[in-house]
């Protein structure tokens, strides 16, 4: 009997043994198959930290420990699971959000928090009175621009849906304090620009909603309006535009068909491994008719060109931000030939190489907030020159005849003083994407910065210069959304840039286009007055 418990008594310590050896082993073996870097960037939109180096001397054995931690906590064991866990405790069951960018609304919807978007919801962060001065003679110069060379400019203002759906707005937030940035700017633009083509498509998406109240126009789990919605849009649009070219006549209704096609997923259901709780039915339309329009150019999402047949039809630009992507194919079977541009900025040189007869822009209510109309096309050189040589107010001066140490060079990006029998100046080669970052510079209350560049390129192509705003934290960076674009020709090149931004802080940054020699010679930057003065 002792021998039997004896034996017994082994085979269960030996047991034991095995399940501590598999509880200390388990979680190093999940450790090993963690998740694809590859689909965590694409999941939560960063990639994932790095194993930090072995350090070399005191401040990086103090980092050390940290840059381990953000290792770990990219990798720990069971890691997916238990973020889906959490998200789904904080969204589904308890209806409060599991993170700072998301906040579940009513009746279902789902909230993005960035791009001030609830404080613009409750009218908390009005324009102030010079950035909203800035939007309305920005528009009316595009216009201006437009007209002196026969070309009709139309802008368009696509609704958040919240304006259609206010049902959607947390309880929270009401009392609402004020006029959304949208509504300050509809009002400036009724009393100081009667001769632009401007419509707000708040009016027939919330006459459509009256008329069809079971029908949606907008995603609930997603800011952008469904098919159904793009459609009212593209009618309103047309119908707008009639004014000026009669032979844009909207089809009906009826000429199309609206039908599910499935679920699809919101990146905020990737982004929170909720994709099988966050989706909604995917609402396509179809055409009834045969389709005419060809597309003959495409790269990615950020150019498209179609071509059409007509002569009697008109030819266009169209720049939109992401609400845009719907309306292409619906309004490519109205114009001979029309260029799709995914940018929210007015680029005059794709203008005047097109020569269309209608620049339209397609803008979203949030770029209130992201976008800034930097760069005005009645900005002539030489008139921008004689403002330069008139101010009296020097923000930033580097010759750049020798290496300035407040000039930043980003990875890639490689320089030496140089004096060639074309100039001296700051040789600059990129492998990549690169970056020069400026030293910042104090902008005088009500006042704009202008630059004078002095650069030579081996081959035609464009400056880039990316800025920050004193909006927030959350803007006080770059974003694409914030560039300068102006082209430059291939040889030496005198310019100037005017960005009218009257909230322009931090550093300005010029990217150095791949494999591309530039020979900066110098870069001043003066106060001048906004607008035209």
């Amino acid at each position: 009997m002792a021998e039997h418990r004896t034996a017994w008594q082994t085979a269960l310590d030996a047991a034991l043994v095995l399940l501590f050896l598999a509880a200390v082993a388990t979680p190093a073996a999940l450790l090993a198959r963690t998740d694809n870097p590859a689909e965590q960037e694409q999941r939560e939109f960063r990639l994932p930290a790095r194993f930090p180096a072995p350090p070399t001397d005191l401040q990086t054995v103090r980092d050390w420990p940290r840059g381990f931690e953000e290792w770990y906590s990219d990798r720990f064991a069971l890691r997916s699971w238990l973020l889906r866990a959490h998200n789904w405790l904080k969204l589904i069951l308890f209806h409060s959000s599991p993170d700072p960018l998301v906040e579940p609304g009513g009746d279902g919807f789902l909230l993005n928090t960035n791009s001030h978007a609830l404080e613009d919801v409750r009218g908390t962060a009005p324009l102030s009175a010079e950035l909203l001065q800035t939007w309305v003679d920005a528009l009316e110069d595009r216009r201006r621009w437009c007209e002196a060379r026969g070309i009709h400019y139309a802008v368009v203002w696509a609704p958040s849906g919240t304006q259609i759906y206010p049902e959607a707005i947390p309880s929270r937030l009401y009392p609402l304090a004020g006029p959304t940035r949208l509504d300050q700017l509809c009002a400036a633009l009724r009393e100081q620009a009667p001769e632009l083509d401007w419509l707000d498509l708040r009016e027939p998406l919330l006459a459509e909603r009256a008329r069809n109240p079971d029908e949606p126009l907008y995603r609930k789990l997603d800011p952008h309006w469904n098919a159904r919605g793009a459609l009212v849009a593209y009618e309103a649009i047309l119908d707008d535009l009639q004014h000026s070219f009669p032979s844009l006549q909207p089809r009906p209704p009826s000429d199309f068909t609206l039908r599910e096609g499935g679920l699809e997923t919101s990146d905020w259901g990737h982004r929170l491994y909720l994709e099988d709780l966050l989706s909604e039915p995917r609402l396509l339309c179809q055409p009834r008719f045969a389709t005419r329009a060809r597309v003959t150019s495409k790269q990615s999402e950020v150019l498209e060109v179609s071509e059409l047949s007509d002569p009697s039809l008109p030819s266009a630009i169209v720049f939109h931000d992401s609400y845009g992507g719907p309306l292409r194919p619906l309004l490519r079977e109205h114009f001979r030939r029309v260029e799709f541009h995914w940018r929210t900025d007015f680029v005059a040189s794709l203008v005047e190489r097109a020569q269309p007869e209608l620049v339209l822009s397609i803008l979203s209510e949030p770029n209130l907030f992201t976008s800034r109309p930097a760069v005005w096309p009645g900005d002539e050189q030489e008139r921008l020159a004689g403002q330069f040589a008139r101010s009296e107010e020097p923000l930033l001066t580097l010759p750049l005849t020798q290496v300035d140490e407040r000039l930043l060079f980003t990875r890639g990006v490689s320089f030496e003083p140089v004096a060639r029998d074309e100039g001296a100046g700051l040789l600059l080669h990129s492998d990549g994407v690169g970056y020069v970052i400026l030293p910042e510079f104090a902008l005088p209350p009500g006042r704009v910065a202008l630059l004078h560049l002095q650069l030579r390129l081996q081959r035609a192509g464009t400056v880039e210069a990316d800025f920050c705003t004193a909006d927030d934290e959350l803007y006080s960076r770059y974003a694409y959304s914030r560039t300068a674009t102006l082209p430059v020709q291939a040889g030496p090149n005198d310019l100037y840039l005017k960005l009218h931004v009257p909230d322009l802080r931090g550093n300005l940054r010029f990217r150095v286009p791949n494999a591309t020699l530039v020979l900066f010679s110098a870069i001043e930057v003066r106060a001048v007055p906004p607008g035209d003065g």
